[in-house]
């Protein structure tokens, strides 16, 4: 999978955010970023 990864969960008004960064074997660098309603984990 990735290596170095780096997640971070910040609570957002109505919900929350997961922002994701990991640096791949060969170098490259991925994001992801991702909101959620209060609802869901």
């Amino acid at each position: 999978m990735g290596y170095n990864d780096r997640t971070a969960r910040m609570a957002v008004p109505g919900g929350w955010v997961y922002l994701s960064a990991f640096a791949t074997r060969d170098g490259n660098l991925t994001l992801a970023l991702v909101f959620g309603p209060t609802e869901t984990l």
